[in-house]
């Protein structure tokens, strides 16, 4: 259950950076953690939406690869993507690829984060304009809805069904 965002997994990435200008110049490891004793199609879900992250490491979607001198990161966080939508696209994804191996039904998914994220707007009023980077997120985290988990991920994932479904196709999204 996201609604409370509860982790279950992490992807980690390692960069070099040229020391003078900052930038980065070569992509180290990736590396997926999964709390140990998840339920096996749990730890089957969660190793999809981490797996989702190193390929949008590789592709260069990660809102947050670049970091901006600006105090909120605000700038280049939007300029690369929300956080919603790098989140909501691992999600989607991997519930997508999870239905095509049997593991889960997209369409009961979806039916749930649905559910979630209009709990969320019906009582606080939150859509996915309050979780554009981490900070946001970590705000409505510390508010009394506790619910940057349900945006990120809940309304995320509806803000990429849209999108596919808008674009008539997933190949936009699976395909190089």
């Amino acid at each position: 259950n996201n609604k409370n965002c509860k982790q279950s997994g992490l992807t980690q990435y390692e960069y070099t950076y040229d020391v003078h200008s900052g930038k980065k110049i070569s992509k180290g490891d990736n590396a997926i953690y999964i709390i140990d004793y998840l339920p096996e199609l749990e730890f089957r879900s969660v190793l999809a939406h981490e797996y989702i992250h190193v390929w949008q490491s590789a592709f260069k979607v990660h809102p947050h690869e670049i970091r901006c001198s600006d105090e909120v990161n605000k700038l280049c966080e939007l300029g690369n993507g929300p956080l919603w939508l790098e989140e909501g696209s691992a999600e989607y994804f991997a519930v997508y690829f999870a239905e095509k191996k049997e593991w889960s039904n997209l369409r009961s998914v979806l039916t749930e984060k649905l559910n979630s994220a209009h709990d969320v707007y019906d009582k606080w009023g939150f859509t996915l304009k309050n979780s554009h980077n981490r900070g946001a997120k970590d705000k409505l985290d510390q508010h009394e809805c506790n619910c940057g988990g349900a945006i990120m991920y809940d309304m995320g994932i509806w803000g990429i069904a849209w999108l596919a479904h808008k674009s008539k196709s997933n190949d936009g999204f699976l395909k190089e």
